[in-house]
Formats: C-alpha cells, structure tokens, sequence
C-alpha cells in the first residue's frame, strides 16, 4: 500500500472490478443459495475495494462475521483460551497487513481460516506446567 491515494484507489478499483467479474463467471447458479453466496461475495469484494482504498474504518464490518468462526479455529488448535485468542487477534492483523494479496479466488472466510492455521501451526502450544514430586525422603 505504499502507492498514493489515487494509484492505490484505481488499483483497488480495478482489482474490484476483476474480483467481481470472476464472481459472476463461476457461479452461474439459479439456486438462492448460490446467489446469497455470490451477494456476500460481491459486497465482501467491494469492502475489500474500499479499504484498499484507504478506508481502513470498514475492515471490521468486513472481518465481523468471522470473528467467531476464526476464534473457534484457533481454540481447536491451541486448546487454551488465552493462546486461541492471541491467535485469532494475529489473524486479523495479518489478514489486514496482506489483504490486497487476497485473490478471491476462495471465500474470504476461507482465507481467514487459513491464515489462522498457519499461524495456529507456528506457534508451539503452551503447556500446563507438570509439578514433579520429590523422591527423595523428608528430612
């Protein structure tokens, strides 16, 4: 992001746009499903767009509805509340510091969850220290 805010905007706009018409090219569904999906696509696009733009205040509108989904991700992984949690906040940040690296070609949410295992996988799960009893008699 370390173009100016008009080569960044068209940038954003022109990614959008590409974003948005291989949207529309692969789910040629009639099913409502298939177009709730495509919907949340676009709009999940178009939040994309904006904040690559420089509109950093959408990001937690876009990141909103994953919260939850990326927290429960970390916990099964960590297996403790506080290491799940700091986790799920790497995440975000990362997903931030890299979103005009996201292709679309997946879900959004789908490329949080990766995010989230990979950084899940790097860290070495805390373990509850093991109090070790003496052999040795009392004196």
């Amino acid at each position: 992001m370390g173009n100016s805010g008009r080569e960044s905007g068209a940038v954003a706009t022109g990614m959008m746009e590409d974003l948005v018409r291989r949207s529309h090219s692969e789910g040629a569904g009639d099913g409502v499903k298939i177009m709730n999906v495509n919907v949340q696509k676009e709009k999940e696009l178009e939040l994309i767009a904006a904040i690559l733009a420089g509109d950093a205040q959408l990001y937690h509108q876009l990141i909103r509805p994953y919260e939850r989904s990326v927290y429960i991700m970390s916990l099964s992984c960590m297996k403790n509340v506080k290491d799940a949690e700091d986790v799920a906040r790497e995440t975000f940040v990362k997903a931030y510091r890299n979103l005009w690296a996201f292709q679309g070609d997946s879900g959004f949410n789908a490329w949080l969850i990766s995010i989230a295992l990979n950084e899940a996988r790097s860290r070495p799960r805390r373990q509850t220290p093991i109090q070790i009893a003496s052999f040795e008699a009392p004196e």
